[in-house]
């Protein structure tokens, strides 16, 4: 019998009652990778990219908008799972139009597995949609009228 791979999820959360929690939800399903920071978490993804992210904003060292921003530049069909106290309108506004989902804590655990279950297919039709646009980008220019 072939063994199943897990699919992979990079966690970055600074409190760390919070972090195990996250991984022990997430772990059934996926395999986790978890970060105390922002920095740690970049550091962990440029050596490995993970094609689901699930980040705080508030955290020192490098925040969760810096970590997004360096994530999307590198790798831009990375799915985002934003759980975070930060309430503010500017964060889900700005979730809404860059395509990520922001939880606000307390997340129950039944919704942070939706978000990173529906993530997953995301990340696949971004990914087919990115490599789309460099063919298409390729293309000589009468085909890009069409």
């Amino acid at each position: 019998m072939e063994k199943q791979v897990k699919k992979r999820v990079l966690v970055a959360e600074d409190d760390p009652g919070i972090l195990e929690f996250h991984q022990n939800i997430l772990s059934v399903k996926y395999e986790v990778t978890t970060a105390a920071n922002g920095e740690e978490a970049w550091k962990i993804f440029q050596k490995t990219p993970f094609s689901v992210i699930v980040t705080d904003i508030d955290m020192p060292v490098m925040d969760g908008n810096d970590l997004i921003r360096n994530v999307i530049s590198k790798k831009p069909e990375t799915q985002i799972v934003i759980v975070s106290s930060v309430t503010k309108a500017a964060v889900a506004l700005w979730s809404t139009k860059n395509n990520i989902t922001y939880l606000p804590k307390p997340v129950e655990f039944a919704y942070i597995n939706i978000a990173v279950s529906s993530a997953f297919p995301r990340y696949q039709e971004q990914k087919w949609l990115n490599e789309m646009k460099k063919l298409i980008a390729k293309a000589p220019f009468w085909i890009k009228e069409c």
